[in-house]
């Protein structure tokens, strides 16, 4: 929550006070229940006008933990070894070590992109994400507080994923971030960075 300012009271926009961590779990959750449903038109993604992605009855669903889980779920799916994920959440830098901060970055903004490219695109050969485990506890959570058909219908809405040669990805193409350059520069900083972490 740190840095997080809290929303007016339509939550228009931001006043000037910190969010506590309390309060990030209800904000969170708000922004969920705000979502549309997404569809894909012609490649391109968009919101369904008047809809709801996640109703309230699903909102409980997720934690304040939740988000900050999924990276490095995510990271680890898609081949990124545990050394390299293990720079994702770290706030502290090793007193002394610019050269660890930057590696940090780096490492981060690397997995970053991966996961990012891996979604859209399909993963490294090998390295698929399979949405359906999700979907499963998504729905027996709505089965045991709702019903089976709600369940079935709030899960119906959640299934974004494309099957493709690559695997389940959300289609199209993953513009690479300027500051990479190039897939052979995210690779050589995914594979620099383990050998950092050993050295």
């Amino acid at each position: 929550s740190d840095l997080l300012p809290q929303g007016n009271d339509d939550m228009t926009g931001p006043i000037r006070k910190e969010t506590s961590t309390e309060s990030l779990s209800a904000l969170l959750r708000i922004g969920l229940t705000r979502l549309c449903v997404p569809t894909c038109v012609d490649g391109k993604w968009e919101k369904i006008a008047d809809t709801q992605l996640c109703p309230p009855e699903l909102a409980l669903f997720w934690t304040g933990h939740s988000a900050r889980h999924d990276l490095p779920s995510f990271s680890l799916v898609f081949g990124v070894s545990k050394e390299r994920s293990d720079y994702l959440g770290r706030w502290q830098v090793k007193e002394g070590s610019a050269q660890y901060a930057l590696t940090a970055r780096l490492a981060v903004q690397g997995i970053q992109t991966l996961v990012a490219r891996s979604l859209v695109e399909g993963g490294p050969e090998g390295f698929q994400f399979d949405e359906r485990d999700g979907l499963r506890a998504m729905h027996e959570f709505l089965e045991k507080t709702v019903d089976a058909e709600f369940a079935e219908e709030v899960v119906e809405k959640h299934k974004i994923l494309q099957r493709s040669a690559c695997g389940w990805v959300l289609g199209g193409r993953y513009v690479l971030p300027v500051e990479l350059e190039s897939w052979d520069t995210l690779n050589s900083v995914l594979d620099l960075t383990a050998d950092d972490e050993k050295g």
